[in-house]
């Protein structure tokens, strides 16, 4: 059976003026390494995120990932596609298909999101349909990151971090949520240290290194270990 939002997407991208130049480019590549406190597990995935924006509003951004947890044979490879839509200066829109291998399941995410980027407060925001590949299962998952800049400190910018996700899915009910701090330098590089907290009481502790190149990517990492990383 024909899936609808894939459908849909490649209506969308047949009316987009690719043949146009883009007039913004962007990327941001990050490592992440963590632990569960509660396992005595390590944790780390390595990510890429690219977009692009056209005259016409319309935009691509496409994700890579990869991330090994131990006790866990599979490296969860990842990707995802988002077609965006610049919906005015501090606020996008965005459909995305999205895919995980996490061994023994495979799955795919049909999600819509939005991402608001003002002068201090940044907040993407998304929500998915899933669907376990060779199997019947069927779930859904929402998520929320928030980023709040305090302001410069030393030669750089100090930010906190906030947000969870929660997902619904027969055997796979997972919840996450997080806090942290961001300082950012002006070449683009950011370094974040975070402490997350699962529904089973696992805690996480976890710094990522990011390096933003160009105009950053409008939306975050869909992957399970992105949003799920103590599982």
């Amino acid at each position: 059976m024909t899936r609808p939002l894939p459908l849909c997407l490649a209506v969308i991208l047949s009316t987009l003026p690719l043949a146009a130049s883009a007039q913004d480019f962007g990327a941001s590549l990050g490592l992440e390494l963590g632990r569960n406190t509660q396992r005595s597990e390590n944790f780390k995935r390595i990510e890429s995120r690219f977009a692009i924006d056209f005259a016409s509003r319309w935009g691509l951004q496409v994700d890579v990932a990869a991330a090994k947890y131990e006790g866990a044979t599979s490296t969860a490879p990842s990707g995802a596609f988002h077609l965006t839509y610049a919906a005015s200066p501090d606020w996008t829109l965005g459909v995305y298909i999205a895919g995980d291998d996490l061994r023994p399941g495979n799955y795919v995410y049909y999600g819509i999101e939005a991402a608001y980027d003002g002068p201090r407060l940044s907040v993407d925001f998304n929500a998915a349909a899933i669907d376990a590949v060779n199997s019947s299962l069927s779930g859904s998952r929402f998520g929320m990151d928030l980023v709040y800049g305090l302001g410069p400190v030393g030669n750089g910018q100090l930010s906190v971090l906030a947000g969870g996700a929660v997902q619904s899915l027969t055997g796979g009910d997972r919840q996450m949520g997080y806090v942290g701090v961001r300082y950012g330098w002006q070449n683009g590089v950011n370094l974040d240290l975070t402490v997350g907290q699962t529904d089973v009481g696992d805690t996480t502790m976890a710094f990522a290194l990011r390096f933003d190149l160009g105009r950053k990517p409008h939306f975050g990492a869909r992957d399970t270990r992105g949003l799920f990383p103590a599982y």
